[in-house]
Parts: structure tokens; sequence; C-alpha cells
């Protein structure tokens, strides 16, 4: 939390930075993280354990996931933006600092894109996230008053690694940032984007996980649940007698194959560069891959962009 800020010549104090980022997977902030999902509701529940209220309508997070298919152009979701208000609401929870009617919490909003979405949809998705700056609604039944002063938008992936403890912004890194929806390979010199060698691979973790599950229940006539591979993600490789268990070791590995040989294709030295895995996947590659990573660095905390949309603008105070 900054102190004071400058905007438009007029002085705030008390500001919370708050950052969020809208991942087709999960929301995450910098203190939590949930599935994207919200549907709204044709009345006020009894339960109001993760409803949103937001101008007299109801949503539940125990909804439907938002697909990307239909959410790919992120300014003009109806559905983020009110992730974004449920986001804002848990973080401001954790910090104990939800407003009130006549004393507003005041946010600066840091969230992000990917690289292919960063360009063309900026100023659409500012627009929308700033649609109300002077916000009131409730969340599980609490009441929360945001003055929204300002919202800023970075690069999804390059954000992820100032997050980290260790000193990644110098020399030449290549971010390899394993979503849901996307694999976005970034080269950085200096902390600058190398604009021109960034590529996008389709299909990441959210298409793995339904190949898995998919082949699960093709080869073994078994029903898997995404959580089971989620925890053999996190435990990961190693020996054991259950057939399930081996054919998804065996599917992790062969992902990790090709997500080397896509950077091996787009002329990047796996062994030899300085690689940043970072994202949902990094912790498959870190676990599950049987080539030689080199000089491989992970970040595997899913908040970790979040978090690195707090250190951007902490260092933009002024606007």
């Amino acid at each position: 939390m900054t102190t004071q800020v400058t905007l438009n010549g007029k002085i705030y104090g008390n500001i919370e930075v708050v950052g969020i980022d809208h991942g087709y997977k999960n929301m995450k902030t910098r203190g939590s993280i949930y599935p994207t999902a919200i549907s709204k509701l044709s009345a006020k529940p009894d339960d109001l354990t993760d409803v949103l209220e937001f101008e007299h309508k109801y949503y539940t997070l125990m909804g439907e996931r938002v697909l990307s298919v239909e959410n790919r152009d992120k300014s003009d979701s109806e559905e983020f933006y009110l992730l974004t208000l449920s986001s804002l609401a848990k973080e401001l929870t954790l910090r104990k600092h939800t407003g009130t009617k006549g004393k507003p919490v005041n946010v600066l909003l840091a969230a992000g894109l990917p690289y292919k979405w960063y360009e063309n949809q900026k100023e659409g998705f500012l627009k929308k996230l700033m649609s109300h700056p002077s916000l009131e609604f409730s969340f599980e039944g609490k009441q929360y008053y945001v003055n929204l002063l300002r919202t800023s938008l970075y690069m999804q992936g390059v954000a992820a690694m100032l997050s980290d403890k260790r000193e990644y912004m110098t020399g030449f890194k290549i971010i390899v940032d394993i979503g849901g929806e996307t694999i976005d390979i970034i080269p950085v010199e200096n902390g600058k984007v190398i604009r021109g060698d960034c590529r996008i691979v389709p299909k990441a973790t959210i298409a793995l996980m339904h190949s898995i599950i998919e082949g699960v229940e093709t080869e073994f006539y078994e029903t898997l649940r995404e959580m089971e591979i989620i925890d053999i993600i996190k435990r990961g490789r190693r020996k054991t007698e259950d057939k399930i268990d081996n054919y998804i070791q065996e599917r992790l590995a062969l992902y990790c194959g090709d997500v080397l040989r896509r950077l091996k294709e787009f002329g990047f030295n796996t062994s030899r560069s300085d690689i940043l895995y970072e994202g949902g996947g990094a912790l498959i590659i870190k676990n599950f891959s049987t080539e030689d990573l080199g000089r491989s660095y992970f970040i595997t905390d899913l908040c970790a962009n979040a978090k690195g949309y707090e250190v951007l603008e902490f260092k933009n105070p002024a606007g």
C-alpha cells in the first residue's frame, strides 16, 4: 500500500494497489486464486457463499466456466468485469480494507493482457475496467465501497518475473508463460521485450487436461477429475503400479517434449539459453521433462503475474 499518490493535480492518501490476473483457467490476486467461472442467478440465494451482487443482480462463482472461445476479447466481456469485482472483494477482504459509504477505499487497479492481445485490446480493456470509477457492490453479503482512481495494464508474463526475488532483468532471457489457453514465448533483452521474436502456441493446459481426461475414458473406461491430474503434477514423477497414474505421467512427459520441440523450432537453444518458465504449466516442465533443461528457472507461483502488476504499478505512482 502506498501512502499517497497525485492524480490530475489532486493528492490521495491511503491507496491500495491491487493486481488482478484475468486468466482463462483461474482468476488471481496477490492473495487469492479461484476458477474463472461465473453464472447469473435469477434471485438472491439463501446461501451467499461466493455470491456477487452488483446493480441489483446476483452472480455465483460456482457457476459455468468462462469459455475462452467466447471471451477472447476481454474488453467486451461482462463476465471478466464481474470477476474483477469479485477479485477486488477477495483481496480487499484479506487486507481488511473494504471501505464505507462515506469513505470508500481508494484503489489503483493493475491488470494485464497476454502478448498476443496486448496492443489490440489494451485501450478497450482499460475502458471496460474503468466503466464504474465509483463502485458499490457486495460479495458474500459484505458491502464494498471503492473509489477506482486509475487502472493500468501491463504485459502478462513479463510482469511475473518481477514478482520473484531473483534478478531476471539483465541479459537475454526467454519467458515461456504456459497458461490455460496459450503458451506465450517472450524473448527479453535487459528487461525489454523483443517483439519481433515473440511467439504464441495455442492449446495450453486447459486442452492438455481435457485430452488426458478423454484419454483415460477411452483407454481405461474410467472417469477422471481434473484435480487428480493436478495432484500428480504437484507430486512429480514417481514409480507406481497404477496404470492410470502411469498413463497420466507419460502424457505429461510427452507434453513437456512438445513444448521444448516448439522452442527449438522457433530457433531457441533450450539447453544453453536462460529460459524462465511461468504459469500453471511451469510445474509440469519442472517435474516431468525428460530432457536437459540447461539454464532453466521456474516461477510456479500462480499469483506471480498479479504480484508483478503491483510491482510495476508501484513504479508508476504519479500515472
